[in-house]
Parts: structure tokens; sequence; C-alpha cells
């Protein structure tokens, strides 16, 4: 302990006086500068610095003439009264100033650290400002009391900002954080994990040349990240955003992750580029915006309490267990040609490097790069020029009451089994589900009928084939659950005025009740109670199955106008053939003619050299007779039979003959 009154420094290593080398450079000026230039290293830890203490030492340390520091300087928990200046040095030798107390401002310009240089644990009270290349990045557990101005800076090896507190504006705009020169292999790392911003928080126009780690870092005022570049992986997970956050033009070349993230403020996630999106678990209190050219959305569990706007380019979108509680839309992006560039640096070749750097990361390269890197043809083909719109791949367990989604999203292997609200969904335009397969009739279908009929094992299940590479899990819902699901789309499409589509669904809703009534048991038990249940419910459907079999047959469930005028055809042939066969009377007297008889009952009698009416004009007869015109004609009694069965008959067909065309007509 320093012998001078009222300090608790460390004595200095050969203090002759046993003081401390603030109260030696005092007493015995010479005595210190000797000390200090004939020791290997400089121990100033716990040591109250002045200004001209700091000078001197720096000085003392450097080779002659120049401003090099050739030995390793110590300064943990050191307090720095004065204001801090560190202009042009170079510091070769490691130097700490680990736990250290700047009490006024500090400002690094044109300074050079070492790997290993620390600032680790010291609290900045004054403003601090770090200019050119700062070699050092650890700065892991420092409080930084005032503003801190990182803008421009250069960190060649990654920095550390694991645990900081930025109590005010904390600037790195324009700033690049490198790799550490490792171009293949690990690389360093940005680490701002659990870092507290309580001010502003400025990245625009930053590089981060490794992978950038912001886990449970809290932003608790607006976060702007606009034009910022992530070459590799940017982790956000679990990171709290209580206002805005702009992340604008940004790009990143891995996976952008931000699991279990909340925001709190408007969230703009309008990315030029992302290999992979993972929103897992994130909570937007207020609106959010999401584009990007990216490869995969991961949004399950995703809550959007003020609505959204998702617009993706070449994507898988995943959205199970996701939340739209009010106006969300999801469409494709569109395309940006060329990537953001830079303005801000005021260094022209700093300027030209990072623009070169965002040209790599624009849709035409990366698209490019996604190409080559593709193991099948099927997946080069999704990276094809026409085929950018994104594909929703599932809405299972989803509140899709606010969601509204674009033409240009493919919904053809999205899954919809215990989605909620499910009516409320809102269509734009056509919806792009996949079609039936040839020679059936033509309806969009969703993806579980084709799961049920493809793995059903019935005659032709596998003309139903569903999307090469990515189909999805090969379980398939039951036939009651696809039911529901086509009712509560059907019934969105009708409260859209969307009759044609709401059609479709119709027509799939029908077939799903047929395919359940075929297949449904009666239930477990003894054999004698499953016989009762057999012959107490088989009549029923057994009915049932009838009738859904003739609507299908006859009209296509009153959607397929064709049947219902074929049908008709076919009944008026029919009630033709029979009414020429004993319909017509052409003679009572049985002298005069031959009788025919059905059974042992005479019901018709041909007069002798009579004429009897030719096909056609039977014909004619029965299909006037459908139109509830009755020519003057003499029939039997047969012929009344008959004329009755076709005239019922004939009306049902033309009443489903109009269902139908007004089916498709409707608006």
């Amino acid at each position: 302990m320093c012998h001078a009154t009222n300090c608790k420094s460390p004595v200095f290593p050969g203090s002759p006086l046993a003081q401390c080398a603030a109260h030696l450079s005092q007493s015995k000026p010479a005595a210190f500068r000797t000390l200090v230039q004939r020791s290997p290293d400089v121990d100033l830890s716990e040591v109250v610095i002045t200004a001209t203490l700091l000078d001197e030492v720096l000085t003392l340390c450097s080779k002659p003439g120049s401003k090099i520091i050739t030995k390793p300087l110590s300064f943990e928990k050191a307090v720095f009264e004065d204001a801090v200046v560190l202009f042009g040095y170079t510091f070769s030798r490691h130097t700490l100033f680990d736990k250290a107390v700047f009490q006024k401002q500090l400002t690094v310009h044109r300074t050079t650290f070492t790997a290993q240089d620390s600032f680790s644990g010291a609290t900045f009270h004054g403003p601090v400002s770090f200019f050119g290349k700062a070699t050092t990045g650890l700065f892991d557990g420092c409080t930084f009391k005032s503003s801190a101005m990182f803008a421009g800076c250069t960190f060649p090896n990654g920095a550390f900002f694991l645990g900081a507190t930025f109590e005010e504006e904390a600037a790195f705009g324009g700033a690049t954080f490198g790799n550490g020169g490792m171009k293949n292999g690990p690389s360093a790392s940005i680490i701002f994990e659990r870092a507290v911003f309580r001010g502003v928080a400025q990245f625009q126009l930053t590089d981060f040349e490794a992978k950038a780690i912001f886990t449970r870092a809290q932003f608790h005022e607006a976060a702007d990240f606009t034009n910022a570049l992530f070459t590799e992986d940017a982790m956000f997970d679990a990171v709290r955003f209580e206002s805005d956050v702009d992340m604008k033009s940004a790009s990143c070349g891995g996976t952008l992750n931000a699991e279990a993230a909340k925001f709190r403020g408007d969230a703009s996630l309008d990315l030029v580029s992302a290999g992979e999106l993972v929103l897992k678990n994130v909570d937007f209190k207020d609106r959010a915006i999401i584009r990007a050219t990216t490869k995969t959305l991961d949004a399950q569990g995703c809550r959007f309490r003020e609505g959204g706007s998702i617009g993706l380019r070449y994507a898988v979108i995943n959205c199970s267990e996701s939340r739209f509680e009010s106006a969300s839309t999801m469409s494709v992006a569109p395309a940006i040609v060329e990537a953001p560039k830079a303005s801000r640096d005021a260094d022209p070749e700093m300027t030209s490097m990072k623009n070169t750097r965002r040209q790599r990361f624009s849709e035409a390269e990366v698209v490019k790069r996604w190409v080559r890197e593709a193991r099948t043809d099927e997946e080069r083909k999704r990276f094809d020029a026409n085929r950018e719109s994104p594909k929703l791949v599932s809405l299972e367990n989803a509140d899709v009451s606010g969601l509204h989604i674009a033409d240009t999203v493919d919904l053809s292997v999205c899954r919809f089994v215990n989605a909620h609200n499910l009516e409320k969904i809102r269509f734009e335009g056509r919806p792009k589900f996949s079609n039936t397969p040839p020679f059936r009739a033509r309806r969009m279908v969703i993806v579980e009928e084709q799961l049920l009929r493809r793995h059903s094992g019935r005659q032709r299940s596998g003309d139903w084939e569903l999307g090469a590479g990515l189909q999805p899990r090969l379980d398939a819902p039951s036939a009651r659950h696809i039911q529901s699901v086509y009712r509560s789309l059907r019934k969105g499409l009708e409260d859209s005025a969307d009759q044609p589509g709401a059609g479709d669904f119709y027509y799939g809703e029908m077939e799903m009740r047929r395919w359940a009534l075929r297949t449904e048991g009666f239930g477990g038990g003894p054999l004698h109670q499953r016989l009762w249940r057999w012959l107490g419910r088989s009549a029923i459907i057994g009915g049932t199955r009838v009738v859904l079999f003739m609507y299908w047959l006859l009209s296509g469930y009153a959607l397929r106008a064709s049947r219902a005028i074929l049908g008709l055809f076919f009944v008026l042939v029919l009630g033709a053939v029979l009414l020429k066969h004993g319909g017509f009377v052409v003679s009572h007297d049985p002298r005069f003619g031959i009788t025919w008889a059905f059974l042992g009952v005479p019901y018709y009698t041909q007069l002798k050299g009579a004429s009897v009416p030719s096909f056609w004009e039977s014909f004619s007869y029965v299909a006037q007779t459908v139109v509830l015109k009755n020519p003057e004609v003499e029939i039997t009694t047969w012929g009344r039979a008959v004329i009755i069965g076709v005239r019922i008959v004939g009306v049902a067909l033309l009443g489903l003959f109009a269902l139908s065309i007004r089916g498709r007509v409707k608006r």
C-alpha cells in the first residue's frame, strides 16, 4: 500500500519511498523514469492516473522518436481522472485496461492495439470515441455511462461486447467487424450477447464479416440496422426490442435467427436477402414487415398482435401454431435488382469495398449461389427465375383470423388441419392450390386430401402425386377432419363473394363426406353389439351413400352442368324407348291387332296395318313433358307412369343444371 496520505494504490515496484506510481512520479520523477525504463513491463494497476502521468508513461515505453509502445502495460482497475486521448499510438505488446474507470472522455484515434489488449469490465463515465482501426475488440462487461461512438471503426479480429451496458447512444454505423483473416474454417465472432442498449443503437451500414451474436440482448430505444451486412449467421434469439427496429435493405449470408425474440415496437425486417429466416415463437406487439429473398422462413408459433406484411421470394414458409390476430398479408416480395450501396463512409476505398461486398448479396448473385449449391435437379428448378413465388407449407394449429393470402403464394402443399378461425382466412385472387390428376373432375384440392387418397391403397391412388422435393409429413388426417377444413375454406370464399372458388371446396367437402361414410366403422365391443349397431346404422348410412352417389353422378354435387345435361339426355332417351313400346294408344279392339302383355297383363294393342310412332316422335313427346307441356296424344297407363317418372327426374336434373351454372358464374 502506498505510504502517501489517504492513498490506497499499490506500491510501484522498486519505489525507494514505497509509493505508488502517481506519487513517485511527483516526489522522485527521475527515479520513476529510471524504474519505468528498466522494467520489462509496467504495472499501473489500481493507480489514479492523470493525463500528465499517462503521457509520461507512454513516452517512456515507446521507441525513441515514435509512438510504438514496446512494453506490456497493465492499467487494471486504474482510475483515469482526466480526459484520455490516444492518437497515433501502436501498442505492440499486451496492454490491459480491465475494470479501469475513465471518469472523463476517452478518444482513440489512429491507434492500433493487439488482439489480446482488453477493456473488459471497464467503466466509462464520459463519452467514448473510437476512430480508425481498433484492433482490440475486448469490451465484455463494460459500462458506457455516456455516448459510445465506434462509427466507421474497424475491428479486424471481431469484437466482444458480452454483457456490456450502453446507457446512452451506441453508434456503430459504418463499422467493420472482421473475421480475423480466416477465409476457410472457423472465424472470429462478433458478440453482443446479453448486451443492454438503453439509448439508440446505430448499426446502419455496418459490416459483420463473422458470426454476429446478439443473443438475449436488450434494446430499450430504437435499433437501426439499415443496410447492414451479415456475411455469416446473425443470432438475435431471445432478444428484447422495446422500441422500433429497422433492418431495411440489410443482407444476411447465413441464417438470421430471432427465435423467441420480443418486438415491442414497429419491426421492419425488410431485408435484401438471407439464407434462412428463423422467427420461431417471436412476439410482434406492433405491426411487422418481413421481406426478403430467402430459402426458408420458419415462423412456427409466431404471434402478430397488430398484424404484419410478409413478402418473400423463393421461400418455403412454415407458419404452424402462429397467431395472426389482426390484418396480415402474405405475398411475393418485389424483386430488388441491385443491392443498396454504401454512401455513408468518408473513405472512398472503404466505400468501394463495402459496395462490392453488398453486390455479392443481391438477389441475382444469391440465387446463382443457391443454384450452384443445390444437390438435386428439383432443388435447382426451385430457384428458377419464374418460380420466385413463396411456398406456404403449414398453417397447422395456427390462428388465421386476420390472414390474407395473395394469389402469388403457392399453397399446393400447405396443411390446414386443426387451424383456428379458418373460415376467416381471405384469399386475394385465385388461390394457388394443387389440382386433381388428369381424367378427374378439375378442381382445387388441399394436400391433406392428396395424402389420404395416395395412401388409401385404392385403385388409381398413385395418380395423386405430391409436390416433388417438398413433400410434407406422410401422415394423413381423417376424412372428417379434411371435410371440416374444406367447409371452413368454402365459407371463407363465400364471404369473399368468390362463388366459383367456394364451389371447388364444396366439391371436396362432399367427396370427403362420401369417403368418411365408406370408411368409418361401428365402434368396438363384442360381436353382437357391433352387429346391432350395424343393423341400426347400416340402413341410414347406406341410404345416405346412395343419395350422395347419385348427387355426385348426375350433377357433380350441383357443380358440373355437363353431368346434369348428360343425365337429362339419358333420361329422355330411356323415356322415349319405354314410351315407344307400350306408351301410345293405337287400338282398343284386340280383334283387329296384336295385343302386347307383360306378365300376363295386356298393356298395349298394335293395330294391324297401323303405323307405330317413331323413336324421334316419342323423344319429342317426352322432351315436351319435361317442360310441363302435354301434347294432345292419347297414351296408355304405362305411358302415363313413364311420363310422370321422366317429368320428376327431368325437372330435378334441370334444377341441378341451373344450380351448376349459377355456381360457376356467380360473383
